[in-house]
């Protein structure tokens, strides 16, 4: 007599592996996000320690190239002629690891953004302000870096901007916070110093 399974043992079997499939799947791209928002936060550190060491050095932190605006590449500063970095890096968020080599919508990888406020009004520094979506950073801050959250990058439609940059060096943030949700809105933060 010959053995083998039945219709029913296999439906079960191929049922389990369904079942096991859909939980580990979600599990694996919270990870993706999750390490690309750790990867943003040890970034960031480093970038403002070579912000701190590079303010030894020149008694400044390193200028935007148009007073007042954000912009990354002016952290260019720190790699050359004086390496306080080796390399800049690029925001976490808008590379294809963290997104996905098949995501539909392309991003262009960027390095982090880089806010000098003490450049607009040396005795103010950066002035946060409170609004319905933005969160407090306590204490004096110089400059403010950050990288763009998962609720930018991930959907397939963009954010809202989570930072905004008002007259006088003002700013309105929303923080990043995993408890939210993996995929919650907001940018990661890192105040210098």
């Amino acid at each position: 007599m010959r053995r083998a399974f039945t219709y029913v043992e296999l439906t079960i079997v191929v049922a389990i592996m369904a079942i096991l499939a859909a939980i580990a799947i979600p599990n694996f791209m919270e990870a993706r996000t999750r390490a690309g928002v750790s990867r943003s936060n040890a970034d960031l550190s480093m970038l403002a320690m070579s912000c701190e060491t590079y303010r030894l050095e020149n008694r400044a932190y390193p200028l935007n190239s148009t007073s007042g605006k954000p912009n990354g590449w002016d952290l260019r500063a720190l790699t050359t002629p004086i390496q306080y970095l080796s390399w800049l890096p690029m925001d976490s968020m808008t590379t294809e690891d963290a997104r996905g080599h098949q995501h539909e919508r392309r991003m262009t990888p960027a390095p982090y953004t880089y806010f000098n406020a003490i450049q607009l009004d040396p005795k103010q520094g950066l002035q946060l302000v409170p609004g319905p979506d933005s969160t407090d950073l306590p204490g004096f801050h110089a400059a403010l870096l950050w990288g763009l959250g998962p609720s930018s990058t991930l959907p397939m439609q963009p954010a809202a901007p989570s930072t905004r940059i008002l007259e006088g060096g003002k700013v309105q943030i929303l923080v990043y916070d995993p408890t939210n949700g993996t995929v919650s809105l907001g940018d990661v933060y890192q105040p210098v110093p």
